[in-house]
């Protein structure tokens, strides 16, 4: 099984304020949120874990590899994508002061360039290519892997096993510390889950659904 796991909270997230390249460390909710997926990730038997080289992802994925006694491979190609002029600024800004382009991104995102950063489609063609070569090194799937990287990444890889088009980017959402589960086997890859998070919540069993009293917005 591979498991793709988005990094634990910064205080961006909390904040909305696009990412990007920008490097924020989690904050003491996304520290809560690593420990608790590194305790899920144990009881999966994960035995490899790849991870963006942003410290958000590698704080994440470095307590899942210490819970789960493997190591760290990170992998640039996973890194998030390239907000360009819109990273460090907050969400409400930029609706407020590039209203019309956040419009179009919302619209249709597989056909948009961030102004000054990268397209949907430039950042798919680099992150599809590092899962896919992930799963050719582990033909043998005597364990299971994670993959720690960053919403927009996940989905990418999400939209890339479904064969759906990058204009279904806003129909995922992936929340902080989730898990989405993606399956191997002869007739390919397909998803098993997407968006888990019973590990956050004390839930029963990775089908519970619990809502985000916090905020309702996909960021």
């Amino acid at each position: 099984m591979i498991y793709l796991v988005r990094h634990g909270e910064t205080t961006w997230n909390r904040e909305h304020l696009f990412r990007g390249r920008k490097d924020p460390p989690l904050s003491a909710e996304g520290k809560r949120q690593a420990a608790l997926v590194a305790r899920f990730s144990a009881s999966r038997k994960v035995g490899r874990v790849y991870s963006s080289p942003l410290r958000r992802a590698k704080a994440t994925a470095e307590a899942i590899a210490a819970s789960c006694e493997c190591r760290v491979t990170h992998i640039a190609s996973l890194t998030d994508i390239d907000f360009g002029e819109w990273e460090g600024k907050s969400l409400v800004w930029v609706k407020e002061h590039d209203g019309a382009r956040y419009d179009a991104y919302r619209r249709s995102p597989g056909r948009f360039v961030i102004p000054g950063g990268e397209s949907l489609a430039d950042c798919y063609d680099r992150v599809y290519r590092a899962f896919i070569d992930i799963t050719s090194k582990h033909e043998t799937w005597s364990q299971s892997i994670a993959v720690v990287s960053h919403r927009v990444v996940l989905k990418l890889i999400l939209i890339g096993v479904l064969d759906a088009p990058l204009d279904a980017f806003w129909k995922i959402r992936l929340d902080t510390c989730s898990v989405s589960k993606i399956d191997k086997s002869k007739e390919g890859l397909s998803v098993r889950g997407i968006n888990i998070r019973c590990h956050l919540h004390d839930a029963v069993t990775e089908d519970a659904v619990t809502d985000d009293a916090d905020s309702s917005i996909d960021f």
